[in-house]
């Protein structure tokens, strides 16, 4: 899970910001964590896929909320909020 972390975030970092959220969706299909549902958000936020984007972060504050991590879940609905 690690490996494809650092992956996307090395294609990140050299503007492969599609392959990256592709690695990203990867990840969600292999582990459905708060976090990782959050990095993709993001990544497709930086994508300029803001729709997608929004589905991504409302799957990681639903799966932070599951879990009672209602601070995440706070920080989770700015972001939302922030995609208008």
């Amino acid at each position: 899970m690690q490996s494809l972390r650092r992956r996307a975030r090395r294609l990140a970092r050299q503007g492969e910001l599609r392959k990256a959220a592709g690695l990203l969706r990867t990840l969600v299909a292999l582990r459905s964590e708060p976090s990782h549902w959050v990095l993709l958000g993001d990544m497709l936020r930086r994508a300029h896929r803001i729709d997608e984007a929004r589905e991504a972060f409302k799957q990681g504050l639903w799966l932070n909320r599951q879990a009672g991590a209602h601070a995440r879940a706070a920080t989770v609905a700015t972001l939302i909020a922030t995609l208008g």
